[in-house]
């Protein structure tokens, strides 16, 4: 098996996640974890965390009716009043409220760890975490610009560019 896992590398490159608070290859974690890439997310056309939840097995997502009405499921785990038993994060920190909008274009990758994940979460990762890693600006300037046409006058515009301001020290990042 472990040659397997090695010519699998090999021909995908290894995916380093941090769903354990430190870099580690996604082979190595003793965690279920579905992890997106930045490539992966482009080149499956996902736009949205339903996108996401579509792709991903045991996860779920709906859109309640206002902003604190978001549902994850993961494995099944779910419950009809108070909070989710999954919790949203962005690099790490604790997002309240909705995360619905958060746009895709600028990841680094997302990482979806199933099971009970108090000890390195903390608050509402009873059934898992949802963690919005974002890219790090650097020397070289990057942007990507989408654009969606629709019926009913439907149009909707996203994109970033990235620099650096001052070589090896300043970066920037818009939005």
């Amino acid at each position: 098996a472990s040659a397997q896992a090695a010519a699998a590398t090999e021909e995908f490159g290894a995916i380093v996640v941090t769903a354990r608070k430190r870099e580690e290859n996604l082979q190595d974690v003793p965690l279920s974890v579905t992890a997106f890439t930045s490539a992966k997310i482009e080149e499956a056309g996902l736009k949205s965390l339903g996108d996401l939840a579509q792709q991903t097995l045991g996860f779920s997502f709906r859109e309640g009716f206002g902003r604190n009405a978001d549902r994850p499921v993961i494995r099944g785990m779910a419950n009809i009043q108070g909070n989710a038993n999954a919790a949203f994060f962005v690099d790490g920190v604790f997002v309240t409220g909705s995360i619905a909008s958060y746009q895709l274009d600028n990841l680094e990758r997302v990482e979806i760890v199933k099971g009970p994940q108090s000890a390195l979460y903390g608050r509402q990762t009873f059934s898992g975490a949802i963690n919005y890693v974002t890219r790090k600006p650097d020397n070289d300037f990057m942007g990507r610009i989408s654009g969606t046409l629709g019926s009913d006058r439907f149009r909707e515009l996203s994109g970033f560019v990235s620099g650096p301001i001052a070589k090896d020290h300043l970066f920037f990042e818009l939005n």
